[in-house]
């Protein structure tokens, strides 16, 4: 279960390489509690900090695979999803956050 997440892309062109942003506009976020469960149309994803301290998606079963920003973002208005964009990145306020959906 989780809470529902918009992507939003660039209007030039998805550079996903056919990752879940060129196909999905919504994605669930499953390490956020919340009343969703991942569907076809709204994939799970996952919050994660990387080493570098950026905080972003990776859609869950590519967390130990190579991916990378293929230019879209995740955001959701829901007090939850920023309380945890928040806890992760350890900033006071909350800001959308790529969506690493592209592996080569």
């Amino acid at each position: 279960m989780g809470i529902r997440g918009h992507i939003y892309d660039s209007p030039l062109g998805n550079c996903s390489n056919d990752g879940v942003s060129a196909k999905h506009t919504q994605v669930c976020v499953v390490n956020v509690d919340g009343p969703f469960k991942p569907s076809q149309d709204t994939p799970a994803v996952r919050l994660i900090k990387r080493s570098t301290g950026n905080v972003v998606c990776v859609p869950v079963g590519l967390e130990d695979k190579w991916t990378m920003f293929g230019g879209a973002f995740v955001y959701s208005s829901d007090s939850r999803f920023t309380g945890a964009v928040a806890r992760l990145s350890g900033y006071d306020h909350s800001f959308p956050v790529a969506l690493h959906d592209r592996v080569e």
